[in-house]
């Protein structure tokens, strides 16, 4: 398959039919899970597939740069006829920008992995221009003020959608108010919340206020978060020899996670979804009130009450952890596939389901019966609409009941 972005489009596309609109909620509703990135801001060189940024640059440097790469993905006929045929609610994540950008506090300038990421004016105007090539090439709806007197005051991605009394989606932006990476190896020691300074956020607190109430005062059958990075923690060993590594997701984030989680459940939310992406692999979880280990704060050692179930959508081409291990062929996929998915629950109790080896795209679903979340998996190399696929996995939520059901063998059939 051609380069398509890593989760096809920035956003949670409603599945549409052409010339149809959408089903009546009092029905039903699919959203297609390609939670991530359009395209990515530094050149990636494959043999055949050469690009050359109009700055002569690696890594973007300008709005011209941008608006080449969004051309160049924008003419794959695939991703036509996906932007054809079904409806987007865009979001973005960091290679929109730059690769892991966040907001530097100290000089009140987005900062990030870029060869000028240490230059605040630069990094101001690039990321100026990386909002404004977005707003051009994504259809979305959304507060754009150019002119604004500060970044973070131009763009407002953070919105919420309301289907009828079926469905409430809230929608947030984890990048443009993010504080810097802990610089702390992320042990069992350092990661709870009690070790972040108050105030450490990754929404911003206006954002932060507006979540938890759109959450909370939601009237709808099922309540909805599309989160751009994993919301439940990741951890890898036991006990004091853990490692949290997913740093860029709310693990690097306890203390705001811990508030939010708080609210949410002191609430009482029914029938609560989280939509979640960036790590380019399936996953189905529950969100729960607290955690095994000091990552929920103090000694964490309970199984908190669960709250909420969490899916994450994998990459159509982008690396996974298999590949980057070079484990996707032959007897090393065959033996190291079934590991991997048997020891990452083992190490996560709340993780019901966990897959790295393939690539492809979820289906969610949501009746008022139910939630279904559908994994397939495509082969990326085979560049043909005709391509086989395949289901990795699928889980059924019955409405009013926190319960991952395996519906897998209902849906490979």
């Amino acid at each position: 398959m051609s380069e398509l972005p890593q989760r096809l489009l920035p956003g949670v596309p409603l599945r549409r039919r052409r010339g149809r609109r959408l089903p009546r909620p009092r029905r039903r509703f699919r959203l297609r899970v390609e939670r991530g990135r359009l395209q990515r801001a530094r050149l990636v060189r494959l043999p055949g597939r050469e690009k050359a940024l109009p700055s002569g640059n690696g890594r973007v440097w300008n709005l011209d740069d941008y608006r080449y790469l969004y051309r160049l993905y924008r003419s794959d006929r695939f991703l036509q006829e996906a932007m054809e045929r079904h409806t987007l609610i865009a979001g973005w994540d960091d290679h929109e920008m730059v690769n892991d950008v966040y907001w530097d506090r100290q000089t009140d300038a987005p900062a990030g992995d870029h060869p000028m990421g240490d230059d605040p004016h630069f990094m101001t105007e690039l990321v100026a221009d990386a909002m404004h090539a977005w707003w051009e090439f994504m259809p979305a709806r959304v507060e754009y003020d150019p002119n604004g007197d500060s970044l973070q005051e131009r763009f407002r991605l953070w919105r919420d959608f309301s289907f009828g009394d079926l469905v409430t989606l809230a929608m947030t932006d984890e990048r443009l108010f993010r504080d810097p990476p802990r610089e702390a190896i992320p042990t069992a020691d350092n990661v709870g919340p009690q070790y972040e300074p108050p105030g450490r956020t990754m929404l911003g607190t206006d954002q932060r206020e507006w979540l938890v109430e759109t959450l909370t005062e939601s009237g709808t059958t099922w309540t909805v978060w599309a989160d751009e990075v994993l919301t439940v923690p990741f951890r890898l060993g036991s006990g004091p020899l853990s490692l949290y590594p997913v740093q860029g997701g709310w693990d690097g984030y306890t203390r705001e996670r811990m508030r939010i989680t708080e609210q949410v459940a002191e609430a009482g939310v029914d029938n609560f979804v989280t939509l979640t992406g960036d790590m380019h692999c399936y996953i189905a979880a529950y969100q729960q009130t607290s955690y095994p280990g000091r990552v929920s704060g103090g000694e964490g050692v309970a199984q908190g009450e669960r709250m909420g179930v969490e899916f994450m959508t994998p990459a159509i081409t982008s690396l996974n952890v298999a590949e980057a291990l070079h484990l996707t062929r032959g007897r090393r996929k065959r033996v190291t596939e079934p590991l991997l998915s048997w020891l990452i629950p083992l190490m996560n109790p709340h993780i019901e389901f966990f897959d790295s080896h393939n690539w492809g795209y979820s289906v969610v679903e949501f009746t008022r019966e139910d939630c279904t979340y559908v994994g397939y998996a495509v082969d990326k190399t085979v560049n043909s609409p005709d391509a086989e696929r395949e289901v990795v996995t699928a889980y059924r939520v019955p409405e009013g009941r926190v319960e991952l059901q395996d519906v897998t063998d209902e849906y490979a059939t």
